[in-house]
């Protein structure tokens, strides 16, 4: 099993070895819908919109106890590569 190495300040010119397969690392960036499950303090996290083929809107809400900070997200999903 390889041990996670990444250089710092990863560009083209690094390398970044990990022990997930590039499908397993975008398969949990692009979840957005399930990183209440996963992130820490992660309260909630929503698709607001899609709209296909490659665009997303969520909302994340991150906290602990009385402090809670909300985010909005807008993003391009790249077409699956692997």
């Amino acid at each position: 099993m390889k041990s996670l190495v990444c250089a710092k300040g990863f560009s083209d010119n690094h390398m970044c070895l990990s022990r997930y397969s590039p499908k397993q690392l975008y398969d949990v960036v692009a979840a957005v819908e399930h990183y209440k499950e996963f992130v820490p303090w992660c309260q909630r996290s929503e698709i607001i919109q899609e709209r296909p083929p490659d665009f997303v809107e969520a909302e994340l809400e991150v906290g602990f106890k009385l402090f809670v900070e909300r985010w909005g997200i807008h993003g391009v999903v790249l077409p699956k590569f692997c």
